[in-house]
């Protein structure tokens, strides 16, 4: 019995020391993790703290480099209008240089300064001058690029056509040309690249520019300009000119053309020549293409796209005007005058005038001709009033043969025609030929009905209005691929 008591107690000593054995490794397993909890959020709190702090350090940063960026943008406007103005960019406070100028304080923020470097190896053309300007207070700074061209700065470069070779271009080909896009950089270019190479990448509004006495524009001028501008199939609006050479370009020369170049709401008026795109063309060569013009076109020599050209040789193709001109002298719905002159597919569909008192040569297409100008595949259907007191000439598509050997072919008129009734200087085509050579007309017609003339000397054939919107009259015409025709219409170009 006692030897069972015994046992008994050991066992239960045995039981309470295991139980003992086990409750001290849980308590020191619970005094671990603890102290582990303990340990995660004091890593927790301190890491978060330095996040929370480096989040504080970037929105204080972020600011800064707004304010900074906004200053620098500030001192770009106002070296723009320095510029504008006349003034240098290397003169101070912006003293750029290729170098990079010296420091200068900013006149709102002493705190803030900033420094010009001119990026373009110090160019003195204002098409290429390309500034950086750098704001800077601390460790921090901003840089705003600025592009001068001409008489206007932008941020940045005038957004180029997809098929544009550089942002600017070299301006030295029709394949790399300076590119425009606001009123102030065509305005720019008037005396100092006139045989340079331009091309528009945006409608221009010339009515954003002064205006003083009748004139928002004054053309493109300080010589012959040789050189070129492709519009794009862009529109120029509304160039006011009030006295000088009245145009786009002033004198056009050799070698000079003007490709997809709308013009609208012009208002042109001068003594001497005027046109849409050139008052006057001298020398040689050059062309029109795909240009058209509208408004109102005043002068003694005026016409919707030239006002006068003289030994020209020019090529007008794809063009046309629906201007109003009203000339003293010479007056035709595209050129004024035209010596060795070539029309193609090009037509006109406004109103010419006659404002003198003495001489007059008043046509659809051309006002006088010479030399061995051609027309073909064109046509008028504008009015010609040439008044009560016609002396020289009026026609539907040429007022006056002066001399040479022109030709017409293909083309047609069908514009009213104001004249006295018996004048012999008034036709359907042809006003008058006179001087030496002779007019040589093939496959052209008149509306002998709307034109109010049953002659046109020179030649050509007159019709009622409704062979003349019948395409079976017209003999040798392509009307597949250069003409079209609607039911009770006459032909149109395609």
């Amino acid at each position: 019995m006692l030897k069972r008591v015994k046992s008994a107690h050991n066992k239960t000593m045995r039981t309470l020391k295991g139980s003992n054995q086990s409750g001290f490794a849980l308590l020191i397993a619970a005094l671990a993790i603890l102290v582990v909890i303990t340990l995660s959020g004091a890593y927790f709190f301190a890491s978060n703290s330095t996040r929370m702090s480096g989040a504080l350090k970037f929105l204080v940063s972020s600011s800064e480099r707004n304010a900074l960026k906004n200053a620098s943008q500030k001192w770009a406007a106002a070296l723009e209008s320095s510029l504008n103005g006349g003034g240098s960019a290397a003169s101070a406070p912006y003293s750029c240089s290729t170098s990079g100028g010296p420091a200068a304080t900013d006149t709102n923020d002493a705190t803030i300064t900033h420094s010009c470097r001119q990026l373009d190896s110090g160019s003195s053309d204002p098409l290429k001058m390309l500034f950086a300007i750098t704001t800077s207070r601390g460790n921090e700074r901003a840089t705003t690029l600025l592009r001068f061209t001409g008489a206007t700065a932008v941020a940045g470069p005038c957004v180029p056509t997809a098929t544009s070779p550089k942002a600017y271009g070299s301006g030295t080909s029709s394949s790399d040309p300076y590119l425009i896009c606001t009123a102030k950089q065509l305005d720019s270019i008037r005396s100092k690249y006139g045989n340079k190479f331009y091309k528009l990448t945006a409608d221009i509004h010339l009515e954003t520019l002064p205006e003083t006495a009748g004139t928002n524009f004054h053309p493109i001028s300080g010589g012959w300009w040789r050189g070129g501008i492709d519009g794009g199939g862009y529109t120029i609006y509304n160039m006011h000119i009030n006295g000088g050479g009245a145009g786009l370009v002033s004198v056009a020369g050799a070698g000079a053309y003007f490709r997809n170049i709308h013009l609208v709401g012009v208002k042109l008026i001068n003594s001497g020549q005027a046109g849409a795109i050139a008052g006057l063309w001298l020398e040689h060569g050059g062309e029109i293409t795909n240009c058209t013009s509208s408004g109102d076109i005043t002068s003694s020599e005026a016409g919707g796209l030239i006002g006068s050209s003289i030994n020209s040789g020019i090529v007008i193709t794809g063009s046309s005007s629906s201007a109003n001109i009203t000339a003293s002298d010479n007056g035709g719905g595209l050129l004024g005058k035209g010596l060795n002159t070539v029309v193609d597919k090009s037509y006109f569909t406004g109103t010419v005038t006659y404002s003198g008192s003495s001489v007059e040569s008043l046509g659809g297409l051309l006002g006088s001709v010479s030399g061995g100008s051609a027309i073909t595949n064109s046509y008028s259907t504008g009015k010609i009033d040439a008044g009560t007191s016609l002396t020289t000439g009026a026609g539907g598509l040429i007022g006056e043969r002066i001399n040479g050997h022109p030709t017409v072919d293909q083309s047609y008129a069908a514009g009213q025609i104001i004249a006295p009734s018996a004048s012999t200087v008034a036709g359907g085509l042809v006003g008058a030929s006179t001087g030496s050579g002779s007019l040589t007309v093939t496959n052209s017609y008149w509306d002998k009905t709307t034109t109010g003339r049953n002659t046109s000397p020179g030649g050509g054939t007159g019709m009622i209005t409704t062979d003349m919107q019948d395409k079976t009259k017209f003999a040798g015409w392509d009307f597949s691929s250069v003409w079209s025709i609607q039911p009770g219409g006459y032909p149109t170009l395609q």
